[in-house]
């Protein structure tokens, strides 16, 4: 499974963590650590809606990753330009149902007229 996971695109590792979460599917126990580690890796490919929707995945399925939701945390603040109102409430939403301080870029995506 590894090299497989590895080698998807970031539309495929938010697909596979938002259909996880949707059916309440709690996959084999590292099986979420392998996907973030390697979302973490490429988190520069991501686009806004692929965070959003990794994000959301990740805070239904309880699975929390300081490391992903720092390096998404940053991509997002890096990109607040390419954000839509959407994707930029699902990002702070999701953050803060996984319990991850996100005030950096709830001030930053004030700034930029979010109401988040």
């Amino acid at each position: 499974m590894r090299p497989a996971c590895a080698a998807c695109c970031p539309l495929t590792l938010s697909n596979i963590a938002k259909a996880y979460a949707k059916l309440g599917y709690h996959p084999a126990e590292g099986f979420l650590a392998l996907l973030s580690r390697t979302s973490v890796a490429r988190m520069g490919e991501f686009g806004m809606a692929e965070v959003a929707n990794l994000l959301w995945a990740c805070a239904q399925l309880g699975h929390r990753d300081e490391e992903l939701f720092a390096a998404a945390e940053v991509h997002v603040w890096d990109n607040l330009n390419a954000c839509s109102w959407h994707h930029i409430g699902s990002v702070v939403a999701s953050l803060r149902d996984a319990g991850y301080p996100a005030q950096d870029l709830v001030s930053s995506a004030r700034s930029f007229g979010f109401q988040v």
